[in-house]
């Protein structure tokens, strides 16, 4: 049965909620994932670029809460020859810290199954 407009779920806050912790305590998880979209040709292609600040504070954010960052590759960006240099050049950055696990979906979904707290 669907749920009626008025009615609520159950909801806490993610602070309010008991830490979760990651194996080896590490921090965060990097996700890489491919992004396949649709762009009409005709009109601009969206972009967001990310300063560095953005994952480093992802990362000291992490010593408190396990943080999960993922990776959007668009494969007709990325998979170009004369531009996978940087992308490897991202992933031997990231591999620099301490505590960083690269995981994929499943790997995420059966950590998480197996640490949240019980449900009531």
């Amino acid at each position: 049965m669907a749920m009626l407009p008025r009615e609520r779920i159950p909801f806490s806050a993610i602070v309010d909620r008991p830490k979760l912790a990651l194996p080896g305590g590490a921090r965060i998880v990097v996700w890489s994932i491919v992004n396949v979209e649709y762009w009409d040709i005709a009109r601009p292609m969206a972009r967001q670029v990310l300063p560095p600040p953005t994952g480093a504070s992802l990362y000291e954010e992490g010593a408190e809460r396990p943080k999960i960052m993922a990776i959007a590759i668009h494969p007709y960006i990325s998979g170009q020859p004369f531009r996978i240099k940087y992308l490897e050049q991202v992933y031997e950055s990231i591999k620099a810290f301490p505590g960083v696990l690269h995981w994929n979906g499943e790997q995420i979904l059966d950590w998480y199954l197996k640490a949240r707290p019980p449900a009531h």
